[in-house]
């Protein structure tokens, strides 16, 4: 499997696990990523989530970060990770679930298939990967699942481990994104 970039990733995320993964935690600064390898951006979510409005201040510099992390997906392929209904979406004209632009295509999922403690929409924006060569998923149906607002932070938080091997599979196969 191809080596991938994975930004804004959690200090103790399941990627580590991982020896595909070329990790930029906080610490390493993913603003620092020049390329060439297909990337999963992780990028700050709080200031474009459902959830902005729980008393936080605006933060430019870390709503910076969303539009950044779409052009590195954008121009070196792989898939973007953030909450369902993200605003970071209209902001940037990224297509809804089911729908492409000249870059990519996005799809709805949620984190419970791959073993998350609760229901966890999610959106991925993917790029230079052909709809058609998405990696099957397999769905984990009848397991009882929490609250999410009853989790602790980091259970919200942390991708799980089978989420993080899928789009590692969906990063690996992405060429350079030039629009199709």
């Amino acid at each position: 499997m191809k080596t991938v970039a994975v930004l804004f990733t959690h200090p103790r995320s399941h990627y580590l696990e991982l020896p595909e993964c070329d990790f930029w935690p906080a610490t390493r600064d993913a603003r620092n990523y020049r390329g060439p390898l297909p990337v999963i951006a992780h990028p700050p979510c709080r200031m474009w989530s459902r959830a902005r409005r729980r008393g936080l201040p605006l933060n430019s510099e870390e709503m910076a970060l969303g539009p950044w992390a779409v052009e590195m997906v954008r121009t070196f392929g792989g898939v973007l990770e953030h909450p369902f209904c993200s605003r970071l979406w209209p902001h940037l004209h990224l297509p809804k679930p089911g729908h492409s632009d000249a870059w990519g295509f996005t799809v709805q999922i949620d984190q419970s298939w791959f073993g998350h403690a609760s229901e966890k929409a999610t959106w991925l924006y993917v790029c230079g990967v052909e709809p058609e060569t998405l990696p099957p998923v397999t769905v984990r149906l009848g397991r009882r699942l929490v609250n999410f607002n009853l989790l602790g932070r980091a259970a919200r938080q942390l991708t799980p481990p089978e989420l993080c091997r899928y789009l590692v599979r969906v990063a690996s196969i992405a060429e350079d994104s030039t629009p199709f």
